[in-house]
This record gives C-alpha cells, structure tokens and sequence, in this order.
C-alpha cells in the first residue's frame, strides 16, 4: 500500500460541543499557498471517533488524497482518489467495503460506500479503532501505555444497508441509498476496502428518487456472470 498527496492535519483541543479548529499542512508547498481544504466529513469523523473514547486533546495525522493498493476484486493495484481538487473539482472515488461479519456470512456483510479520506494517526497515545475494538485497550491504557497505530485507515460514508454479493452477483446493476451522514460515516482500515466500484446518481426524469444511487458488478466478475445467463 502506498499513499500520495501527503498532508498533516492537526486538530485543535475539541470543546464540550465536540467542535475545534483544524490546521492542514501539505508537503507540496503550492497547495499550501492555494489554500486547499479537505472534506469536512473527513475531518468531522477523525474528531468524532477521538473525543467519544476520551481524547479531547490536540493531536495530528498524516493525511493521503491519493492511496495505491492491491484489492480482493483487483488483479494489481488500483489508485483509490479522494481529494477536494484534482483536474479542476473534487474527486472522491467509491469503492466496496468489507465490515466485520458478526453472525452473518461474510460475503454478505459488504456495503458500496464513498471515500473520503485515507490516513494514519502519528500522535501516541490517542484512542483509535484497532487500539479499542481489536485490541480491545481502554482509552486510558492507550493513553498511559503511550500506544501507537501504524494502520492507514480510510474515512467512508457508507450504504444503508449492505449490498450482497450475491445480489449484485445476480442483478449486475443494483440499486441502493446512502445512509444519514451521523449513523454512516465510519472510519476503517484501507484494507477493508474489497475493490473499487462505479455507482452512478439516479437521474431518472419527473418524480425519480434522486437519493437512490445504482452500482454495477465489478468487471472481474462479469466472465461468471456471463457464463452462467448463458447456461441457465
């Protein structure tokens, strides 16, 4: 894995309310002079996760607007954009999200999902998710074992729902929604990230569900998909 457009995003002390200022600094000097910006969810989530295990302090990460990575749905590696200027606008790709199983199969537990953001925390001791879902540390071990993460985590506003494979697997084009911004924007591991997806808005004419967004089967998969509409 490897990332690219690299920044330091400090974020301030976080108040009562949850809010705070934050500080972008990029190592090309010219994006600096530009004043570029990140996503504010991108931001929003970094925060959020921080002061609700207990950090209310400053910290900093090391942010990538580009990542490069080879995925399960991909034979070599796919550059993953995520980035608020690039060929003159934002540029925030989609990609399929593997989530933790729990008592369903895998293969069902993926969602089609937006990404915001790829980084990696670099201040020690501050809560994160490997620290305290996978190693299951208290935010007060992680901050008196002064524990770091090396992980890249990806920054992702995910489906209501999640989309099966063998839905899409099926339908090759498969409708789904968006979920609320507050109940769906999740932080993650870059390699939870199954393979690159192209969803398309719908733009249906007079009375069309504009919150409804449709995905197609990866390429990968059309030879099986193909192969058996012929033999069925």
């Amino acid at each position: 894995m490897d990332g690219d457009g690299k920044f330091t995003m400090t974020f301030s002390e976080t108040d009562r309310h949850e809010r705070g200022t934050t500080r972008i600094t990029w190592l090309e000097r010219s994006k600096n002079q530009l004043k570029i910006g990140v996503s504010r969810k991108f931001r929003y989530a970094i925060r959020k996760f921080a002061f609700r295990n207990g950090w209310t302090g400053q910290f900093e990460v090391e942010g990538y607007t580009r990542f490069s990575m080879c995925t399960p749905e991909t034979d070599g590696q796919v550059n993953f954009h995520a980035t608020e200027y690039l060929m003159g606008g934002s540029w925030y790709d989609h990609a399929m999200i593997q989530f933790a199983a729990d008592d369903r199969d895998e293969e069902d537990c993926v969602s089609p999902a937006k990404v915001y953001g790829f980084f990696r925390y670099t201040t020690p001791g501050i809560p994160t998710p490997h620290l305290i879902d996978e190693e299951g540390l208290s935010p007060e071990t992680i901050r008196d074992k002064f524990a770091s993460d090396d992980n890249v985590y990806a920054v992702i506003h995910a489906a209501s729902d999640y989309l099966p494979w063998s839905q899409l697997d099926e339908e090759f084009v498969s409708a789904f929604k968006f979920g609320n911004a507050n109940e769906c924007l999740y932080i993650v591991k870059a390699k939870a990230i199954v393979g690159p997806l192209f969803p398309f808005a719908n733009y249906g004419g007079k009375g069309a569900n504009k919150d409804k967004w449709y995905c197609v089967l990866p390429r990968r998969r059309w030879a099986q998909y193909f192969s058996r509409r012929i033999h069925s």
